[in-house]
């Protein structure tokens, strides 16, 4: 199982869709849980020497892979 983030406004660079944790899991398994800290979805900011975490917000995507993503999403609002 991989989960994929990506986010509409972002204020650096980023890629449209990002690699966010990854789980092997058994086909059969139904049910699967991942643990994200929220400072993974950001960068590192070569001014401030810093990790940045946008406020605003990520859409989360779950698959096999980046081709097999499940339909549908998770909206996640960062103030």
């Amino acid at each position: 199982m991989q989960l994929y983030f990506s986010q509409a406004l972002a204020q650096a660079v980023r890629p449209k869709l990002m690699l966010l944790a990854f789980e092997k899991v058994e086909r059969t398994a139904g049910k699967a849980t991942l643990t994200v800290p929220i400072a993974d979805l950001g960068y590192y900011h070569p001014l401030t020497k810093k990790t940045s975490v946008d406020p605003g917000s990520y859409t989360l995507q779950v698959g096999a892979s980046s081709a097999q993503l499940a339909q549908g999403s998770l909206a996640l609002t960062l103030k």
